[in-house]
């Protein structure tokens, strides 16, 4: 995920999941659902969750339904939306935190995807920028700051889902 800082105000980056993974094994962190981080800049009343997933050979494959522990049909979209629900739910669940939050005047879920060419996934290190042509189109589709999706249960905290690729900027 890329994120432009326009107003150059300062930017608070948690890893949250790295947190909640501090507490392992104890009935806080087993079976909770978690972001990948928060960034939040004060100046401009901005909070962002970020979930950031990947796929190769299309945007297709973040479709895909998965079926393990927990199934969700409508594939990785669908599974970073439930996330970047429960992340929310969690902090606010705290008093002090949900103050907080509710103070802010952005508020975002945002989904943060990759699209890998098959070549790129069979690369080790550092792959390269190289999209089909359909891959490319669907980054497109996101646009900068990212396409909004409705999330009736994410609005309804107050939140708005969106989604954006790689390859864009998303603005604080």
């Amino acid at each position: 995920a890329s994120f432009g800082n326009n107003a150059q105000s300062d930017i608070a980056v948690l890893d949250y999941e790295g947190y909640i993974d501090k507490y392992a094994g104890t009935v806080f962190h087993n079976g909770r659902g978690k972001c990948d981080c928060i960034l939040e800049s004060d100046a401009e009343m901005t909070v962002i969750l970020d979930e950031i997933t990947s796929s190769s050979s299309g945007v297709e494959n973040l479709q895909k339904p998965i079926h393990g522990r927990k199934n969700y049909e409508g594939g990785k979209f669908e599974k970073v939306e439930h996330q970047l629900l429960v992340s929310l739910q969690t902090l606010k669940g705290v008093p002090e935190i949900a103050a907080h939050l509710d103070a802010q005047t952005k508020k975002v879920c945002l989904c943060s995807y990759k699209l890998y060419t098959s070549e790129e996934m069979n690369l080790i290190g550092n792959p390269v920028s190289v999209f089909s042509r359909g891959q490319a189109e669907a980054e497109r589709q996101t646009g900068e700051n990212g396409v909004k999706i409705s999330s009736p249960q994410i609005e309804a905290m107050g939140f708005e889902f969106r989604r954006i690729s790689h390859s864009y900027i998303y603005s604080i």
